[in-house]
């Protein structure tokens, strides 16, 4: 019996009849102990062998989870966060980094993240840093804006509302980097950067009206010293045993009106008006830390275990010999000579 590719497994009525010339080897199923199987087993066969070749696509866990992040409804919604991290003046590598998800565009700007030079100042050409969606709906994450150049971290992406970005911004003593998820969009020259003597703002700055930020924060960090990697931060989570991390709001506190510091730094927050909310997320919260490995148990090797003396094997071979001997010689004592 023979199986081709045209029978459905199934051979005709007469295919064991004589003088049916069988089909042509080409024609028969590829696997030849196949062949020689009833046919209900060898579909079994051919089924077990296309799962193994073309196994099904493997979902993968994890993409996407459910965290606790913070959410901003405009208006007074802010968390103010005094003391600020420190950042020194003159030459020094910062660095800003968080997600945002806008909630809704209006054409102005919208506060994220603002740190001013000065106590009560309002001009945004004084700040030190800030971030959100400047006046024309783009992603912005200024470092150092002073006069004119307070769009300077202006990029080009205009977000989508209620949908998640990673925006970065780092300034290594010359020049001022953007970045929107993991991508460089926009640079720019920084000689020299002020220090801050006012409150640090999450979705608000006091001085500029109904400008405050609509939608979500979470994961936002501030880096004095060393600048972090941007594509690690944003895959993988912030790393808050970094050295160089000068202060960390996961923003996953879930209830109550504090925002915790997570670096050691005690730069912890007071919520006002701001929502916990819970909802699927993409991004990563927390680094991945290396498997802890525990040493295989030595093994105590013994005395009895490995110990080989050709002394005893020869003192049993005789026994063994002697014994052979003397079961033959009482069998048949003429046998001896």
């Amino acid at each position: 019996m023979y199986i081709t590719a045209k029978q459905d497994f199934f051979p005709p009525p007469d295919c064991d009849a004589e003088g049916v010339v069988p089909p042509p080897i080409s024609a028969r199923c590829p696997y030849p102990v196949m062949s020689a199987l009833p046919p209900g087993p060898a579909l079994f066969c051919l089924l077990c062998l296309f799962s193994v070749a073309f196994p099904a696509p493997s979902v993968s866990a994890g993409s996407h989870t459910t965290e606790t992040v913070l959410e901003f409804a405009g208006g007074q919604d802010r968390v103010r966060i005094s003391p600020h991290p420190p950042v020194p003046d003159g030459k020094e590598q910062v660095a800003l980094a968080f997600w945002m998800k806008p909630a809704r565009l209006r054409g102005d700007f919208q506060y994220a993240f603002h740190l001013h030079s000065r106590q009560g100042g309002s001009n945004i050409g004084d700040s030190v840093m800030w971030a959100g969606i400047c006046e024309n709906n783009r992603i912005t994450a200024t470092i150092g804006a002073v006069s004119t150049s307070w769009h300077a971290g202006r990029t080009d992406v205009r977000p989508r509302p209620n949908q998640w970005y990673h925006v970065a911004a780092l300034w290594d003593g010359s020049r001022v980097r953007v970045y929107v998820d993991g991508v460089e969009n926009v640079s720019y020259e920084l000689s020299s950067l002020r220090s801050a003597d006012n409150s640090l703002w999450l979705g608000f700055n006091p001085n500029q009206g109904n400008r405050r930020f609509r939608g979500s924060l979470a994961e936002v960090g501030i880096w004095v010293g060393t600048l972090p990697d941007v594509s690690a931060i944003m895959n993988q989570g912030i790393d808050k045993e970094q050295p160089e991390l000068a202060a960390y709001w996961p923003l996953d506190d879930g209830e109550g009106d504090k925002v915790r510091d997570h670096s050691g730094h005690g730069h912890h927050g007071t919520l006002t008006g701001a929502t916990w909310q819970t909802e699927e997320v993409a991004f990563a919260r927390k680094p991945p830390r290396p498997p802890v490995t525990t040493p295989e148990p030595t093994v105590q090797e013994t005395y009895a275990d490995n110990y080989f003396d050709p002394t005893l094997v020869f003192l049993a071979g005789a026994i063994v010999a002697v014994a052979a001997a003397v079961f033959l010689i009482a069998r048949d004592p003429n046998k001896i000579s």
